[in-house]
């Protein structure tokens, strides 16, 4: 099953500022692994608990 992937506005902006190699890189992240399992990555703690780390 995968999963659906909003991004923020601020997302988009802040991926819009990568090189071409490193937007394609995020892209193929977010379709292969964060769209799939988005509990996979190691979870953060502090004041980034709830999120995973890819």
């Amino acid at each position: 099953m995968k999963y659906n992937v909003i991004f923020s506005q601020q997302a988009y902006k802040d991926i819009k500022k990568l090189t071409p190699k490193l937007r394609e890189k995020a892209k193929e992240i977010i379709r292969n692994r964060i769209a799939v399992d988005p509990y996979r990555g190691k979870q953060l703690v502090g004041n980034m608990k709830g999120y995973f780390s890819v």
